[in-house]
């Protein structure tokens, strides 16, 4: 009765005055440029829509488009670029101004819909059934959209009026079927070609045995339905397969993460877009999911967005398929190129300004915001918007712009180009029709001017070439995308499918790693490193160890230098934090690090020359504090009680370095000094074939005796026998009376083969020539990771190795002290221990050895900024001094103190 009533109201509005009308506003476009030709597009420059509660008694509110999406407003600013490099290119559409529409369908289906039907209607808001309808479409040809379920409404919407729609992102292979979609193209290929490939991929490397999880879409449905139909052929097999969309319960996606932890395949499949990605890949961050090979679609595993996110990186190590990555020249300029009257007369490009530096060009009365001026400078900063590093699908909307313009070029009455421009007897007015480019498409074929060849198969999509893709952790610290291999539909039989093994690094949580020296705290992070585990203490514990030192002799007043790398900067940052708490002041702090210039190493020695604080503690490494010591050295600064790091108070480099006097009395922290048995005569070992066969022991036989193998005339040094004795050489490489770190490198090697002993079906106690013994282990990485959680080994000196939760062995510092020997020469002693798991105020235990301090004095020297107040008086701190820095003053009277204060 309700569908009755609103058609008698129709009829009888077109019976009052002959006129059909728009029943609502028409669409809005935040991206528009005239022209006498324009290209249609529809991005979700915006992720969602605010909610509208519709009450069907009243015209709903407009939706409110909420989130900027910065990889779909960049695809809105190709188009404006694309349209203007055509614009000046006499070679497509001569004489003819090329314009643009983009509409912003902000994630919303409904929204996408309205957009077409407003290409499809044109612009007008009322229609007289008297007349006819109008002869030239308001648009030729119309770009996207970006995922397959609003293409797919897209092109049923365009179907019946032949109006072009080419998709730079909608794979889904669903829109092959021309009868349904005769005017559908895109230039990115069908999953049809991108499911072969993944196939390809797992059976390359020998996965028989995965999981997968697919978006809840038309994409993910389609697309895994078809891997599953070619997998099974190809003999992998399939422990589960779940879907997820983003708007699924919490208990749906927790049961879909109970799945990927309790199951036994650890590799995994994820067939999604990268807005369902994100909710999965966050809930696998948050509960801390180890120790699995991520298979990733084109959609997300390329996508900036997840790249540039650090809460992702234990994806590292992830492989998949992605679009080939291309350069646009002049883009990125196009890109910075915003200015005052660009912002101010878009909407759409003023809330960008203030979302991305966090301004407001609207003044709030009574609202403290920072105000934007529109000259901020987007140069200064690292945005997604900008990085154009990684440009994939960015350049199928970029080729999408060329196609329309080359297959409207193609109608031109008059031949092409300049031939067009200047024949006088060619009429200068053209009507295209849409149906007219539609048909032009199929038959397509031109250059690009990056030399790419141009044109649709037979199922007009774009050829399939795909990258394979692997997640890798930069210098930088950062993720990028690195190319491995390719695969190419259009290549040679036999070379469709290639992949470089050499370059490929594998999961985080797939490659261990067990370190004898890495200390640094931000190690200790599982998410981001959960197959990272190490022999030495990490420096959140080394840091509290420097601070109860100090609190200990009860020095207050210190200055300290530190590595300008991650051992420096992290653990200095610790330190300073604690030392803080504990009522220690630091008078400067300074970075060095070895390259730094001349006046940079004099401005840090002349600071600790001129500072009233005596005690320097330095976290360091050798090769730093090396450089640095030599300055020491040169401008003969005296009278300096160092506090040292385990990475140099115990290194043999500086103890032997005869001018570095001026570090006796030097306290600090070293890594436990032990034994190993039968180690020095096995390096003692080395004959002739070790030489023959390792070019690294013959380096070094070469460099100890001053000799060579090499039987060149012009050399002036001796002809090496191998038979040399090493007994004769007093090196550092002999020496073990003292091992430390090389204790934590003999750890480490037993821990990992503990591990992967833990995996075979029967131990070394049973006899392993029975037949039901597997002698053929295949011993995956993630499950020695496993193992490494748990181990639990006694070495044969009855030291017990166990991790913590940060992958840590809970083991202490030996104190050290440098001082004469009887010979002379500088040796450091051991004189006592540092347990930061005793109870508090029993760290630690001093042996009977005697601590020798600066200048050589016995007596423990006192560094603070002030010395206590005596009873009757009282501190008064200085101006602008640390609360450590303070004078003494009488006591007013009645208010006497008869007590000394440590600090005060």
């Amino acid at each position: 009765m309700l569908f009755l009533a609103v058609l008698s109201v129709a009829s009888l509005t077109k019976a009052e005055d002959g006129a059909c009308r728009l029943l609502g506003p028409l669409a809005t476009s935040p991206y528009f440029q005239p022209g006498d030709i324009v290209i249609g597009a529809i991005f979700s420059i915006h992720n969602s829509v605010g909610g509208v509660n519709p009450s069907f008694t009243a015209r709903p509110d407009p939706l409110v488009c909420k989130s900027l999406n910065y990889r779909e407003l960049q695809y809105a600013q190709i188009v404006a670029f694309a349209v203007d490099e055509i614009n000046t290119n006499y070679d497509i559409l001569p004489g003819f101004k090329v314009g643009y529409k983009v509409y912003d369908s902000c994630g919303s289906g409904t929204l996408a819909l309205m957009a077409a039907l407003d290409f499809t209607n044109g612009q007008d808001m009322e229609f007289s059934t008297n007349s006819s309808c109008p002869t030239q479409h308001f648009v030729s040809a119309i770009i996207g959209e970006s995922t397959s379920t609003s293409s797919l409404a897209l092109a049923s919407t365009f179907a019946p009026f032949r109006i072009p729609l080419i998709s730079h992102c909608a794979t889904c292979d669903c829109l092959s079927n021309r009868n349904e979609f005769p005017s559908f193209f895109r230039t990115i290929p069908s999953d049809s070609f991108q499911t072969t490939a993944l196939v390809k991929l797992i059976k390359y490397f020998g996965w028989s045995w995965i999981g997968t999880v697919h978006s809840d879409n038309d994409y993910g449905n389609n697309g895994m339905s078809t891997f599953i139909r070619k997998a099974q052929k190809e003999g992998i097999c399939l422990e589960y397969s779940v879907s997820l969309y983003r708007s699924d319960s919490k208990e749906k996606i927790q049961k879909i993460i109970d799945t990927i932890k309790t199951s036994s395949s650890k590799v995994v499949l994820i067939f999604m877009t990268t807005a369902d990605a994100m909710i999965l890949l966050k809930e696998l961050y948050t509960q801390n999911v180890t120790g699995i090979q991520f298979v990733g679609s084109e959609a997300w595993v390329t996508d900036p967005i997840l790249v540039s996110n650090e809460q992702y990186r234990f994806l590292t190590g992830a492989i998949g398929i992605g679009i080939p990555k291309k350069v646009i020249t002049g883009f990125e300029e196009y890109l910075y190129n915003i200015n005052i009257r660009k912002i101010y007369t878009s909407p759409l490009m003023m809330e960008f300004w203030e979302e991305v530096f966090n301004c407001t060009f609207r003044k709030k009365t009574g609202v403290n915001e920072k105000i934007c001026t529109g000259l901020e400078n987007l140069r200064s900063i690292s945005h997604p918007y900008t990085d154009v590093s990684n440009l994939r699908v960015s350049y199928n909307v970029y080729k999408a712009v060329y196609l329309a313009a080359h297959a409207m070029n193609n109608l031109l009455p008059c031949g092409k180009g300049l031939e067009y421009l200047y024949r006088t007897d060619c009429v200068k007015t053209i009507n295209i029709q849409p149906w007219q480019v539609a048909d032009q498409l199929k038959s397509i074929n031109f250059t690009f001017k990056t030399g790419e060849n141009v044109y649709f198969n037979e199922n007009v999509t774009a050829e399939a070439r795909y990258d394979i893709v692997n997640w890798q952790m930069k210098e930088n610290g950062k993720i990028g995308i690195v190319t491995i291999g390719y695969y190419d539909t259009a290549a040679p039989n036999g070379s469709t499918f290639w992949i470089n093994n050499t370059r490929i690094i594998w999961a985080i949580g797939q490659s261990n790693m067990v370190s004898h020296c890495a200390t640094c705290a931000c190690l200790d992070d599982k998410r981001e490193y959960p197959s990272f585990f190490r022999t030495p203490p990490s420096d959140s514990y080394q840091s509290a160890a420097l601070v109860h030192l100090l609190k200990h002799y009860g020095w207050n007043w210190i200055g300290v230098v530190r590595s300008d790398n991650h051992y420096g900067n992290s653990g200095m940052s610790t330190f300073m934090e604690k030392a803080q708490k504990e009522g220690i002041c630091i008078e400067y702090s300074e970075r060095f690090y070895r390259t730094d210039s001349n006046e940079v190493r004099e401005k840090i020695v002349n600071t600790i020359k001129t500072s009233t604080a005596k005690a320097v503690v330095a976290f360091m490494v050798t090769a730093d504090i090396l450089v640095l010591l030599q300055e020491i050295f040169n401008q003969n600064v005296t009278g300096i009680q160092w506090i040292g790091t385990e990475a140099w108070s115990t290194d043999p480099v500086l103890i032997a370095k005869t001018e570095f006097t001026f570090l006796l009395g030097t306290i600090g922290l070293g890594v436990q000094q032990t034994s190993i048995p039968g180690f020095k005569e096995f390096l003692y070992n080395i004959n002739r074939e070790d030489l023959a066969a390792s070019p690294t022991m013959k380096e070094f036989w070469e460099e100890a005796f001053q000799c060579t193998f090499s039987n060149k005339s012009n050399s002036n040094k001796t002809i090496c026998s191998g038979f040399e004795d090493l007994r004769e050489r007093g090196l550092v490489y002999n020496e073990v009376t003292k091992i430390r770190v090389v204790y934590n490198a003999y750890k480490a090697v037993y821990i990992a083969a503990h591990s992967m002993n833990n995996l075979f079906s029967c131990s070394k106690s049973k006899n392993l020539n029975s037949t039901r013994c597997g002698k053929d282990l295949n011993v995956e990485p993630w499950q020695v990771l496993e193992q490494l959680k748990s181990v639990n080994v006694t070495l044969a000196n009855g030291q017990r190795l166990i991790y913590n939760e940060n992958g840590s062995l809970e083991v202490g510092y030996d104190l050290v002290n440098w001082q004469i020997n009887k010979n002379g020469k500088t040796e450091v002693l051991t004189v006592g221990y540092y347990n930061p798991f005793a109870p508090s105020g029993r760290f630690f235990t001093f042996n009977n050895r005697t601590i020798t301090w600066l200048n050589g004095q016995e007596q423990v020297p006192n560094f603070v900024c002030s010395e206590s107040c005596t009873p009757g008086s009282r501190k008064s701190i200085k101006k602008g001094k640390p609360f450590c820095c303070f004078d003494c003053i009488p006591c007013a009277r009645g208010k006497i103190t008869n007590t000394t204060s440590k600090y005060t």
